[in-house]
């Protein structure tokens, strides 16, 4: 059987490694999913999901910590993966595998801005590949920490956008295509598409709007390039004088 659905809501509890041998795994329906709340590690498998009402086919949450290896393909309408803490439970996303989404609404791997949500840690690591052509590679609403390493390939109408936690890029190649926005709406659930690699939404409802410097953005290495827009760009509700912390390349444009 080179392929399979799966259907019904999937939790998986127990430490876990699945080999898919190169087979496909697809949602049944838009109320499919599966929810990594263990240590499990994923390889060697093609995952579809072409139900963008969805939103997402793949979550790690509540503690789970998933490593997506190289040979993991995500291809979706919707989110690629969703990364969610939950209570006290550290949560956190090793990836090293490939995602192309299509979504015009939502991003290829997204946390989630509610406060309680926070502390996740994302590692996108050497060899990863994701491309959102129509949206945000990586939106960063919760207060947790993303790396980006050196040998990752992002390409994207707008790279990262974030509202709260660290964000360190190490290398890797950063491309924006998005047309450029002159003033990104803010609002509380997502962020608008501006064409830069980062933007950094200033906003109240959220953690990194609320204290100084919740905020912070590292650049050491990668190439970093917006076809039409910013490289890294600050937009702030009006009124919202909160700091933002930036240290490396770039950090003279926030």
């Amino acid at each position: 059987m080179d392929s399979f659905s799966v259907s019904d809501r999937n939790v998986i509890e127990h430490e876990l490694t699945i080999n898919g041998n190169g087979h496909t795994i697809s949602a049944k329906d838009e109320n499919s999913f599966i929810s990594f709340r263990a240590n499990a590690t994923i390889d060697n498998i093609n995952i579809v999901d072409h139900y963008e009402d969805a939103q997402s086919f793949i979550y790690v949450q509540n503690g789970g910590t998933l490593n997506a290896l190289e040979n993991v393909d995500i291809n979706t309408n919707g989110f690629g993966i969703v990364v969610i803490r939950k209570d006290s439970n550290a949560t956190t996303l090793n990836f090293s595998g490939t995602i192309n989404t299509t979504s015009t609404e939502y991003a290829a791997i997204s946390g989630n801005g509610y406060d309680v949500y926070g502390s996740t840690t994302i590692n996108i690591n050497e060899g990863a590949v994701i491309n959102a052509a129509n949206n945000i590679a990586l939106y960063i609403p919760q207060n947790g920490i993303v790396n980006i390493a050196d040998g990752v390939t992002i390409t994207a109408n707008t790279v990262i956008g974030m509202k709260s936690g660290i964000l360190n890029v190490a290398g890797g190649l950063l491309t924006a295509t998005g047309e450029y926005v002159e003033l990104p709406e803010l609002y509380n659930n997502g962020q608008e598409l501006s064409g830069d690699v980062i933007t950094v939404e200033i906003n109240k409802s959220y953690f990194g709007g609320k204290n100084n410097d919740n905020i912070q953005v590292n650049i050491t290495g990668g190439t970093l390039i917006s076809n039409n827009g910013n490289i890294l760009r600050t937009v702030r509700e009006e009124g919202n004088n909160t700091t933002i912390k930036v240290s490396g390349k770039y950090a003279a444009e926030e």
